[in-house]
C-alpha cells in the first residue's frame, strides 16, 4: 500500500508540501511558508483594492480591476480555509489512510486502485493545464519585449501589463521587479487553487470507491455455496449484510465529516466563482466586440480555466451522488423472496438506510450537474447586466 498511496496521491502532496498546507508537516519552515504565501495574496489583494479605491471611475475600470482581483480572492480564501481547517483535512487522510490498509480482498483493493487513478489522471491533467494557461499568461506580458529584441522597431513596443501589475508605478521603469512579483504571485495562487482541489477531488474519488465497495458486497450478499447447510448460509448472509452496512456506513461518514468541514468556504467561493465568472465572460465579449487582442485572449484563459474548474467540481460530485444512489438500486434488486424471513426484515431496514442518496450541500444548494447549468445561466445572466450597465 505503500507504493499506492505514493504513487496516486504524489503530485498532490508536493504541491501541498510547496505551499505550507501538507498536514503532515510541522517544520518551522512549513511557518514561514504559511506567513509568505498569504502576504503575497494579500498583497496583490491589497494592490487591487488601492487601485479601486485611487482609479476606478466608471464600470469599465472597475472590472477591469475585478477580472483579476475576483481570482485573487478565490486563491486566498482556499489557502485560509485549508490553514484553518488543517486538523479536519489530516482526519479526513487519517479515514482514507485507514481504509487503504484495512480494505484487504483483491477485487475491492482493485475498486480502490480503479478510482485513486482516476482521480491522478484528472489531476495531471488539470496540473498540466492550469500550468500551460499561466506560461501563456506570462508570454503575453513579456512578448513586447521579447518582439523588441527578435524584430526590433524603430522604437519600443507599448507594455501593458495585466492583473496584478496594474499598480501605482511606472510600467516601462519598474517592468522587470512588477513582472517578478507577478510571476511569482500568479504561480502561488496557481498552486494553491491545483492543490487544494486536487486534494478534494482525490478525497471525493476515495468515496467513491468506499460507495463502489459497499454496492460490491450488497451485490454479492445472498452468494454462497448450494452444497452447504442452511445454517452455514444462514451466517453467511448474516456476516455479509453486516459487512456491507458497515461499509456504507464508513462511507456516509466520511462524507458528512466531508460537507460539514468544507460547506461554509464552498458556499462563499460558489457565489464568488459566479461573480468572477460573469465578470470574465463580460471582458471577454467586450474584447470580442472591440477586437482587443490581448484581453481576448486572458479573458478568453480566465473563461476557460473557470469553466473547467467549475465542471469538474460538480461532475465529480455528481458522480459521488450516482454512487451513492447506485447502492440503493442494488439492494432493492436482490433476489430478497428466496430468503428467510430473518433477512428480508434485515435487508427492508438497509434499503431504507440507503433510500436517500447522499448530496454534497452548500446551504440547501446541493451540487450537481443541473446545479452546474444553473450556474451557467446564472452567469450568463449577470453578464447581460452587466453589458446593459455598459451600455
Amino acid at each position: 500500500m505503500k507504493y499506492f498511496s505514493e504513487h496516486y496521491y504524489r503530485p498532490t502532496r508536493i504541491m501541498l508540501t510547496a505551499l505550507g498546507l501538507w498536514p503532515y508537516n510541522d517544520s518551522a519552515f512549513t511557518c514561514i511558508q504559511k506567513i509568505f504565501f498569504p502576504s503575497v495574496f494579500a498583497f496583490s489583494i491589497g494592490l487591487q483594492v488601492g487601485k479601486i479605491i485611487t482609479s476606478v471611475n466608471d464600470l469599465d475600470s472597475l472590472f477591469g480591476i475585478l477580472w483579476f482581483a475576483v481570482p485573487c480572492l478565490v486563491f486566498s480564501l482556499k489557502y485560509a480555509t485549508f490553514c484553518i481547517q488543517s486538523k479536519e483535512i489530516r482526519k479526513l487522510m487519517e479515514l482514507m489512510k485507514h481504509d487503504l490498509n484495512t480494505i484487504k480482498r483483491k477485487e475491492e483493493v482493485e475498486i480502490l486502485k480503479e478510482y485513486a487513478n482516476i482521480g491522478h489522471i484528472i489531476t495531471v491533467s488539470m496540473i498540466t493545464i492550469y500550468y500551460i494557461a499561466a506560461f501563456g499568461f506570462l508570454m503575453m506580458e513579456v512578448l513586447p519585449k521579447i518582439l523588441d529584441i527578435v524584430v526590433p522597431l524603430n522604437e519600443s513596443r507599448p507594455v501593458h501589463l495585466l492583473g496584478v501589475a496594474t499598480l501605482f508605478f511606472d510600467q516601462e521603469k519598474y517592468f522587470f521587479p512588477i513582472l517578478g512579483h507577478m510571476t511569482v504571485a500568479l504561480l502561488s495562487e496557481v498552486t494553491t487553487i491545483l492543490a487544494t482541489e486536487t486534494a478534494g477531488l482525490l478525497l471525493i474519488q476515495h468515496l467513491c470507491a468506499l460507495f463502489k465497495v459497499a454496492s460490491f458486497r450488497m451485490q454479492r450478499i445472498f452468494d454462497c455455496d448450494f452444497h452447504i447447510t442452511i445454517s452455514q448460509k444462514n451466517r453467511i448472509y448474516h456476516a455479509n449484510i453486516v459487512d456491507a452496512t458497515i461499509m456504507y456506513n464508513k462511507a456516509v461518514e466520511f462524507f458528512s465529516f466531508f460537507n460539514s468541514s468544507l460547506e461554509a468556504s464552498y458556499f462563499i467561493l460558489y457565489w464568488l466563482g459566479v461573480c468572477s465568472l460573469s465578470i470574465n465572460m463580460f471582458r471577454l465579449f467586450q474584447a470580442g466586440l472591440k477586437k482587443e487582442t490581448q484581453q481576448s485572449y486572458t479573458s478568453g484563459i480566465f473563461v476557460i480555466c473557470h469553466f473547467i474548474y467549475i465542471f469538474i467540481g460538480h461532475w465529480i460530485l455528481q458522480i459521488m451522488t450516482n454512487h451513492s444512489n447506485d447502492l440503493y438500486c442494488k439492494a432493492c434488486n436482490l433476489s430478497w423472496y428466496s430468503v428467510p424471513l430473518e433477512f428480508q426484515k434485515m435487508l427492508q431496514l438497509v434499503i431504507q438506510r440507503t433510500a436517500k442518496p447522499c448530496k454534497f450541500a452548500l446551504y440547501m444548494l446541493d451540487v450537481s450537474l443541473e446545479r452546474f447549468a444553473s450556474l451557467l445561466n446564472l452567469s450568463l445572466s449577470y453578464c447581460t447586466i452587466f453589458w446593459s450597465l455598459q451600455y
